[in-house]
């Protein structure tokens, strides 16, 4: 491992204050009591990881008497953090010797079947969590000081004696964390995985939330400022614990080195202290981790204690950027990134700077100080654009270069496993791990369809990586092993399988001599990529092609390039190389030609190429032959017998001239492509050619040749023109020779004479349609309409045509025939509308059964418009007739219900006027009168109380109120009248308190009302049933009863004002209770329903 970063002599500065907020934000840890759930046997096997197989229920632990070499395994079920009680006893004879036995605790299965004195590692060996135990005296309850993280705890007796035995009774571990798991609701989904991955993580998560965030509970155990930045954004999105990660950020400001720079990691026993290691990309983190909870918890005060050591922390980070504004490489850790020896971290660390120079940037405009949050939105710009532009070097590695050679490691490990098998392999054989199922998408027809469409996308990206491959695979060499085969694949004649496997010390001074570079690249076996140099002292060395090579975006790089194909539902399991080994070298002769590296721009990398493909790939013999065969033609043109009687008519020079410099700019627009073709074709000699005709590429070959042929022709075109075929330019003046023997010249009495049919043509039109024109009518609305419109588009194009002289002729044309056009389609639109403002008609005049019909045109998608508003405007009728009805229903019930104890007010009042009667009768009629009074006052009040809800005027004063107690008290109140009755009523209610915000005095009457209403309405002698439950975050109130009478009204109706169940009226009522029960219900936000189902009555009320 490289060396860590530490500062041994460091001074700390503590900043009093944050320590003291840091502590006032430290949690009471929870605490939880858990058992093993099981007894377990744990098995190796040939597999990475053990069987687990349950060998007894843990209620028989006390049954285990355990002696000498004896062990038991036990399961808690799951990962838990926290203290271990033992409770020990002995069996058999007194206890004669001290029980020895040794505790192991397991995080996982695999972990109980290693033994821990084979470990080596650079990690301190304390941490292994094994404990050998001496116990004296049995029985005991051993309580384990120490922390431990596990799942699985084994004991093994190393011994007793022979006249007893140990016994484990009982066994507890005390699971501590700053949060509760139950808390946070699971992640809902279909996949079993992903709901057992997010299981895993929250309780990862919360196991290393103690007193602060901990990188790992098991070992470490300490607060780590890169860790916490990860578990601070999931802990936003569970937990929500926003004290923890404040503590934690107050902690590493509170605490620094002298220069302001936070630390890597800090301890907080036995005292807080920082450690002395020092990692630059988890100091700028601080910044990046402040804006995050920020953002989270909206604590700006916090924001503005600690912004000060954010900038401070890029302040310090800048010290790191050289004069071009690229971060200098440092040794061993002096950042984290990656764990990985020698990796070089330098773009990482810029990306890392760039990251947080944006966050701390925000936190500078949080708090309003415009010029920290320019400064800083300035430096990400700066160190962005070097980033792009820069290196670590003046020279940077072709990127097309490196796709290549990583697309062609598939094709090289296709062609190797083929030379050793005994049958043909397809890249599907070798790439597919396995198919997507076709019954989980619609797509395809069946499972056949969608594996054959997999099989041919996949071997149309490798022909394409295949074609891109032979651009390069002539500037390498390569030599291709497997790991565990000792046969090769390679096209060199050089001893590269001498450092397969090997390092640099194995590189011969042969090889050192041959190649400008070579590296090894080795595929594990889950097909991980390493890339090791093999010649490090060269002026580019090795490790800026490794890590431009390892920078290269490769990750499931088949994958992505079938994304496009693919949705992730149909996409195959895909592979890549594994256990193999390729070592590729680059020739100084080949490295000369600049096909690896560049230090210009993208045009100079796109020249330089075509330039080395066109030597590198057998051009110049091409070239050659293309140049004897022009030279053979250029002779036959300019012989005597056969070109004397073209270079004596001055006429055929002319054409001929003007032909042969058409052909050289031709010719110089097709140099490019002649490069192209080299490049396309890529032969690497000129008898590869003769190979490609002979193994049936005759067409492409031929078209090659023909293209340098026919490219070479047109340059000698431009020498035959000049030397020959322009003489008479010097004898008769240009411009004699123009009219002589130009052919434009000559074409000019043709353009002449069809310049005069086409005026004909036009003049004949235009009579035509100067006809048309004068029978318009502009008089007429809809024509001055039109003409409007198209007078403003004349106006609008003729502005238009300003730049273009000959466009005012064709605008008058064109306005022309766009009034008659538009005049046509306005007509037809005309009648369309009519049509539709009949239909409207219709519906207003109140004919809304009539079915609209007709054509409507361009209008017909309003027709099922006006259909939803023909049906709104029906079924608004119906309710209004409805709603007609009611009113004269509640008229007529609320005279009956005032008149009837007004009748009686007054024929009583009539009663006690008489003289006659006796003082019996008079105090009879007094109580009948105070009874009838006592009777309107209720009925009115209750009208009252109708009136407030249906008005949205009720007043509510809510409280923190138990809802099943409210109705036991109501209950109580009406208990006698119930037995009076013979009613029973049954309770289903919860035993603890259910607390609801409600108005105590409105939701005392709604369940008042309900209880007068069982006590009028329930059948004699039958069972009440009320029931209170829970569900999700609702409370359900049920009430249910047996009707006395037959109900023949729904439920909806009955819930209406005046609405009785018996439609007699006979018993004493104002119809109003349940309609005020429901509004006092719905205006507290609840939900009150009736069901009717035969002779059951039954009211459920949803709060």
């Amino acid at each position: 491992m490289a060396e860590v970063s530490i500062d041994l002599n460091m001074v700390r500065v503590t900043n009093d204050e944050f320590v003291a907020k840091a502590e006032a934000c430290a949690p009471k840890l929870l605490e939880t009591v858990v058992r093993p759930v099981s007894i377990v046997d744990i098995v190796k096997t040939e597999n990475v990881y053990p069987d687990v197989n349950k060998k007894d229920d843990i209620k028989n632990l006390s049954s285990y008497h355990l002696a000498k070499g004896d062990k038991i395994c036990l399961d808690f079920g799951d990962h838990q953090v926290g203290y271990v009680t033992l409770k020990l006893n002995s069996v058999g004879s007194p206890q004669d010797a001290p029980a020895f036995f040794r505790l192991k605790f397991g995080e996982i299965a695999k972990e109980m079947t290693e033994d821990s004195a084979d470990y080596d590692g650079w990690i301190s060996r304390g941490w292994i969590q094994e404990e050998l135990i001496h116990v004296d005296v049995l029985p005991t309850e051993l309580k384990l000081p120490r922390r431990y993280a596990f799942r699985y705890l084994e004991i093994e007796v190393i011994d007793t004696s022979l006249k007893w035995q140990l016994v484990v009774e009982d066994v507890t571990c005390v699971s501590v964390s700053a949060v509760n798991m139950d808390e946070v609701k699971p992640f809902e989904s279909d996949d079993k995985m992903i709901c057992a991955l997010d299981k895993v993580s929250l309780r990862t998560l919360m196991n290393c939330m103690q007193s602060v965030f901990e990188d790992g509970p098991k070992r470490d155990r300490r607060l780590w400022l890169g860790d916490l930045r990860l578990q601070a954004l999931a802990n936003y999105e569970t937990f929500h614990n926003m004290d923890l990660v404040k503590r934690c950020l107050y902690l590493f400001a509170a605490q620094t080195k002298d220069n302001g720079q936070v630390s890597a990691c800090l301890f907080t026993e036995p005292k807080f202290i920082v450690d002395d290691t020092f990692l630059l990309d988890y100091s700028m983190f601080f910044g990046a981790t402040l804006y995050d909870y920020y953002e989270a918890s909206g604590d700006k005060e916090t924001l503005k204690d600690l912004s000060a050591c954010a900038y401070r922390q890029m302040e310090i980070a800048e010290e790191w950027f050289d004069e071009k504004n690229l971060l200098k490489n440092g040794e061993g850790f002096w950042g984290f990134i990656d764990w990985t020896d020698g990796l070089n971290k330098q773009s990482a660390m810029q990306g890392v700077y760039i990251y947080c120079a944006g966050k701390v940037q925000k936190i500078a405009e949080a708090l309003g100080d415009t010029e920290k949050a320019a400064y800083f939105a300035k430096e990400a710009k700066e160190k962005t654009e070097a980033a792009k532009t820069g290196a670590d070097s003046d020279t940077q590695i072709r990127t097309q270069f490196l796709k290549n050679l990583y697309e062609g490691f598939y094709l090289l490990d296709l062609e190797y496993q083929n030379q050793k098998s005994e049958t043909e392999m397809s890249a599907t054989d070798l790439y597919i791990a396995s198919y997507a199922k076709a019954d989980e998408t619609d797509r395809w027809e069946s499972q056949e369809q969608l594996e054959q469409v997999t099989n041919d996308e996949v071997l149309s990206v490798m022909d394409e990586w295949s074609s891109q491959f032979e651009k390069i695979r002539s500037q390498i060499d390569y030599c291709v092993m497997e790991s565990e085969d000792g046969s090769k694949l390679k096209n060199t004649t050089q001893n590269l399988e001498s450092v397969l496997g090997g390092e640099e010390k194995d590189v011969s001074e042969q090889l050192a001599q041959y190649y400008s570079e070579l590296f090894a690249v080795k595929f594990n076996e889950v097909g991980a990529m390493e890339v090791i140099p093999l010649l490090s002292d060269r002026e580019n060395s090795g490790d800026l092609l490794v890590k431009s090579l390892g920078a290269q975006e490769r990750s499931e790089l088949l994958k992505t390039n079938l994304e496009e194909y693919f949705n992730p539902t149909d996409m195959p399991v895909l592979k890549g190389p594994e256990n193999i080994e390729f070592v590729i070298g680059i020739s100084k002769e080949k490295a000369s030609e600049n096909i690896l590296y560049d230090s210009g721009s993208d045009e100079e990398e796109d020249y330089f190429e075509k330039l080395s493909a066109y030597k590198i790939n057998g051009a110049l013999p091409l070239y050659g032959a293309s140049v004897v065969a022009v030279i053979a033609f250029m002779f036959f043109m300019t012989g005597k017998k056969a070109g004397g009687n073209i270079l004596n008519d001055g006429k055929v020079h002319a054409y001929a001239a003007e032909l042969g410099v058409t052909g050289v700019i031709c010719g110089l627009c097709l140099q490019n492509y002649f490069m192209e073709l080299i490049w396309s074709y890529g032969f690497d000699s000129f008898s590869d050619a003769a190979d490609e005709l002979m193994g049936g590429q005759v067409y492409d070959v031929v078209i090659s040749v023909l293209t340098a042929v026919g490219t070479l022709w047109l340059i000698y075109a431009m020498w035959f023109a000049a030397a020959y075929l322009l003489r008479p330019v010097f004898s008769v003046g240009l411009w004699e020779y123009v009219k002589r023997y130009s052919l434009v010249y000559q074409i000019f009495p043709w353009i002449k004479k069809q310049f005069k049919k086409t005026g004909n043509r036009i003049r004949q039109w235009w009579n035509t349609l100067s006809g048309e024109i004068t029978h318009i009518d502009f008089s007429e609305e809809t024509t001055k309409l039109i003409l409007k419109v198209v007078v403003i588009n004349f106006a609008v194009l003729a502005a238009c045509s300003l730049f273009w002289f000959f466009g005012i002729g064709a605008l008058v044309v064109y306005s022309i025939v766009l009034f008659f056009i538009i005049k046509k389609h306005y007509e037809q639109i005309n009648k369309d509308y009519h049509a539709m403002l009949d239909a409207m008609q219709t519906i207003a005049e109140g004919n809304l059964d009539q079915e609209i019909q007709g054509d409507f045109g361009i209008f017909n998608p309003f027709r099922d418009e006006l259909a939803q508003i023909q049906t709104g405007m029906k079924k608004a009728v119906e309710e209004e007739v409805k709603s007609q009805r009611m009113k004269t229903e509640l008229i007529t019930n609320v005279s009956h219900d005032l008149k009837t104890p007004l009748t009686a007010i007054t024929t009583y009042i009539e009663l006690l006027k008489k003289e006659d009667i006796t003082e019996e009768e008079r105090r009879s009629y007094i109580d009948t009168l105070e009874r009838k009074s006592l009777r309107l006052k209720v009925l009115i009040e209750d009208l009252f109380e109708v009136s407030k809800a249906n008005s949205n005027n009720i007043v509510l004063n809510k409280m923190e109120l138990d809802v099943v107690n409210l109705i036991k008290q109501v209950s109580i109140e009406h208990v006698d009248k119930m037995k009076e009755r013979g009613l029973e009523l049954k309770w289903n209610v919860p035993e603890e308190k259910v607390l609801l915000m409600l108005d105590n005095q409105k939701t005392y009457r709604i369940f008042e009302n309900l209880f007068v209403n069982v006590v009028k309405y329930a059948m004699q002698g039958s069972r009440v049933y009320l029931e209170v439950r829970k569900k999700a975050s609702l409370v359900e109130i049920i009430l249910k009863n047996m009707s006395a009478e037959e109900i023949h009204i729904s439920g909806d109706e009955i819930t209406e004002r005046f609405v009785r169940g018996d439609s007699s009226r006979n018993t004493e009522g104002s119809g109003l209770g349940l309609a005020i029960a429901k509004s006092f219900t719905e205006a507290q936000g609840g939900e009150f329903h009736v069901e009717v189902d035969g002779d059951l009555f039954k009211v459920v009320i949803l709060f």
